[in-house]
């Protein structure tokens, strides 16, 4: 067996049939939400700094908002997925944070004053937290069961990878030929956009609903294995998650800046973040089947590996056309860490506790993403932009060593418990 998995049995060996419509239509559906969300937020992404400036005219402000959204994110990530085991609902928090993006990408267009920009990006944390949370436990519920849920989970994916290239290669001339408020107005279109089609969302059924009867009190040897698995592949995934984010956002938060220092224009920065984001798509559809080969947890390792030679690759070929290479193989390792993260998030997981699971990990990369956001900057201000590469590489290369390590922790623990 790959990846520490447990033979599956019944449902979950039968693959998903195109005939299959009630499987189907809420894929497509949660699929075309993701698309729609990824327009509007990778429209504004690069775009916020800058409206933030133009309002306060005070980059200490500018940090302010930054951190209190990042904290918000942290926060409601575990939160909104604990009120969604609460409830049992997945679908409302879909609806509730495309709601919310929605108003908060108007909201940039009206705000005029720091308050303002504070609570609008509040109110987009929030929402995003909700969103994710939401939507991740919610295909998860609908995939759980399918032995072909990765190859599903790798597809589904592709639509963010597409909405988030065309968006790279396009907000910036939208700005520049229409103003630079015009994308927010985009985005609150593509959220409301969103919104529609999660109207038709529909719960899934819960597994004792599937199968006819009642779930089983005693647990039964299988259930038992299944569970030591999910115990162990959490334990991966957490590692994993907290040093992909750490790392990626170190790096990419003074990316630009190191391209402009080696001689790029803006215009060929922002195409080479479109490479990497539209090389994706199709590495999005064949991920799900190397996962099924070697493992979700072995992938992950792989992710972190892939771009720790991607961080050398930019120091060590800078320059058209290898960093073009680099950036290929960049699309190659982010999208084995969103395949496999995504996989093992579902896996990990049981159906009453798949909120939670998925707003911890959602928690657990927030947490990342704000110590890499610190440690970027303050690493290139003490050993230059070399050293920044140096440490990432190392960095993610630990982690990769990491990830496979971490899943033997749980077992472990229960072997000295035993003994104790």
């Amino acid at each position: 067996m790959k990846g520490g998995e447990v033979p599956l049995t019944g449902l979950e060996a039968a693959p998903l049939s195109w005939r299959h419509r009630d499987t189907w239509r809420p894929l497509g559906r949660l699929s075309g939400v993701l698309f729609c969300v990824f327009l509007a937020t990778g429209m504004v992404g690069a775009l916020v700094p800058l409206r933030v400036i133009d309002v306060t005219h005070d980059y200490a402000r500018l940090a302010t908002i930054a951190t209190v959204y990042a904290a918000v994110g942290v926060a409601g990530g575990y939160g909104w997925g604990w009120l969604a085991d609460r409830v049992g609902r997945r679908a409302p928090f879909v609806i509730g944070g495309l709601a919310g993006l929605a108003l908060a990408y108007l909201g940039y267009w009206v705000a005029s004053s720091f308050v303002a920009l504070l609570v609008v990006r509040v109110v987009e944390g929030a929402a995003l937290a909700a969103y994710n949370v939401g939507s991740v436990a919610l295909i998860g519920d609908y995939v759980a069961e399918r032995a072909d849920r990765n190859r599903l989970l790798g597809a589904y994916r592709t639509f963010g990878s597409l909405a988030f290239g065309i968006t790279m290669l396009t907000s910036g001339t939208i700005a520049d030929m229409l103003g630079p408020l015009v994308p927010f107005l985009c985005s609150a279109g593509f959220a409301a956009l969103g919104l529609l089609l999660a109207l038709g969302l529909r719960e899934a059924p819960a597994p004792a609903a599937r199968s006819g009867g009642a779930a089983p009190v005693a647990a039964t040897p299988d259930q038992r294995a299944k569970a030591r698995v999910a115990s162990s592949l959490m334990a991966s995934l957490l590692v994993g998650t907290f040093a992909w984010h750490l790392t990626m956002t170190a790096v990419y938060s003074v990316w630009p800046n190191y391209l402009r220092s080696v001689g790029y224009p803006r215009a060929a920065i922002t195409r080479l973040w479109a490479l990497a984001s539209l090389s994706e798509v199709p590495f999005m559809l064949v991920t799900g089947y190397i996962a099924d080969r070697v493992g979700r947890r072995q992938l992950l390792s792989l992710a972190m590996a892939v771009i720790g030679c991607v961080f050398l690759g930019y120091l060590w070929v800078p320059h058209l056309p290898w960093i073009a290479v680099v950036q290929v193989v960049r699309a190659l390792g982010y999208a084995s860490f969103l395949t496999a993260s995504l996989a093992m998030t579902v896996e990990a997981s049981t159906f009453e506790r798949r909120g939670r699971v998925s707003g911890l990990v959602n928690t657990v990369g927030a947490v990342g993403d704000i110590s890499g956001a610190g440690l970027g900057g303050s690493l290139v201000k003490a050993f230059s932009f070399a050293g920044l590469l140096w440490a990432g590489s190392l960095a993610s290369l630990v982690g990769a060593a990491l990830v496979p390590a971490a899943g033997l922790w749980p077992r472990l623990i229960a072997r000295v418990r035993r003994r104790g």
